[in-house]
């Protein structure tokens, strides 16, 4: 059954959807979550990482952040593996801990700009897949040793120390192993 529902859930995605329709800034208040929180950052590292992506593409950025979660080099929630950063105190508050600029795992977190969807049928799009892929494990795009990506228009200096494993759409996918 829960593969006929996540088809469907991938049948519906291809839909014509008005999202104007809905109220995207129900997210959470406060301690209350009316989307789960992991899904929610999975969501939003999908939407800025591979909104452009086809489906494929964009569950293999799922993949790295799951594959992250299960290996202890890295934090063990989803929220943690997407928000690791270098932290630094704020020149206003020494007390306050922000992200250093460029200085994170995945560039959209801390380049400065709004995290906020402004797609909000992509945004759809993304959550739907961040859904299926937190509660899917047989549905894999890369390898479970796969860590690392980068968009195939930038030459990261670190690729050269990985494997590649796979390139999906617009992105090349890496295993240290």
């Amino acid at each position: 059954m829960k593969k006929f529902t996540n088809v469907l859930f991938l049948t519906l995605l291809t839909s014509d959807v008005n999202a104007s329709a809905i109220d995207w800034d129900v997210v959470g208040k406060g301690d209350q979550w009316l989307i789960d929180e992991n899904t929610y950052c999975m969501a939003l590292n999908i939407y800025h990482e591979s909104r452009s992506e086809n489906l494929a593409g964009k569950f293999a950025v799922a993949d790295v952040v799951m594959n992250r979660v299960y290996d202890r080099r890295y934090p063990e929630s989803i929220c943690g593996v997407i928000y690791q950063a270098e932290m630094k105190p704020s020149w206003k508050d020494p007390l306050n801990m922000i992200t250093v600029r460029y200085r994170c795992q995945f560039s959209w977190f801390c380049d400065g700009l709004s995290d906020n969807p402004k797609d909000l049928y992509n945004w759809n799009v993304c959550y739907t897949v961040a859904y299926i892929a937190m509660t899917d494990s047989g549905l894999r795009f890369v390898p479970s040793n796969t860590y690392w990506y980068h968009n195939n228009e930038v030459k990261p200096y670190w690729a050269s120390a990985y494997t590649a494993t796979a390139v999906i759409g617009d992105h090349t996918f890496y295993s240290d192993r």
